[in-house]
């Protein structure tokens, strides 16, 4: 009892890392015990179910949400119907984009209890926003980057003299350092856009 309670205490002090290993030393000692009858292995399984959320709710804190839904998962395979499990792993997927995965684990939770109905309906609504914050940022972003490069793409586009237009005696000019800057200037601008453009698109 003291162990689950400074465990508790870790967890509600923001000591996520320091909890979960905890947990983790449980569970590893947890691997060398053999239940003597059903009764024993039910409560040895209720037991383990419950160390494993206790780690999948740490990494949730931590913000690695792939290996909450890891441990929730190995919870559900034991037992399929753990609303705790649920609620814990659709906020994980929530978390990381996976919008559809998350919808799907919050409705379960009601179908399988009445009594999570509030719960459920409070992660769905929470859903819903992240998902119209999400649309949001998309368009922005979208809209940023045709606000800034579009113009460029259209200075391109315009009729202008290219590299291989100019005669071989001008090129060499070019490169030299000529005297004709007007024809570097005028002839490079829309390369040194095209080249800028290319560049930038190659980062993603």
């Amino acid at each position: 009892m003291m162990l689950r309670t400074r465990k508790a205490r870790l967890f509600k002090e923001g000591k996520f890392a320091l909890a979960k290993a905890k947990y983790d030393k449980v569970l590893r000692e947890f691997n060398h015990v053999n239940p003597q009858d059903d009764e024993e292995g039910k409560e040895f399984a209720n037991t383990s179910n419950l160390l494993n959320m206790n780690v999948a709710a740490c990494y949730l804190k931590m913000g690695d949400c792939r290996k909450s839904v890891k441990t929730c998962n190995k919870v559900l395979e034991a037992n399929p119907v753990h609303v705790k499990a649920l609620y814990c792993r659709g906020m994980a997927y929530m978390e990381t984009g996976d919008f559809e995965e998350a919808r799907r684990d919050f409705k379960r939770m009601m179908s399988i209890d009445k009594s999570s109905e509030v719960n459920a309906k409070a992660a769905l609504l929470k859903l819903k926003q992240t998902e119209q914050f999400f649309l949001l940022v998309m368009l922005l972003y979208v809209g940023l980057v045709l606000y800034c490069w579009f113009p460029l793409y259209l200075q391109c586009s315009l009729p202008c003299h290219r590299w291989h237009d100019i005669s071989e005696k001008e090129r060499v000019s070019c490169i030299k350092g000529g005297a004709n800057t007007t024809l570097i200037r005028k002839n490079w601008r829309d390369l040194l856009l095209i080249t800028l453009i290319a560049s930038k698109f190659t980062m993603y």
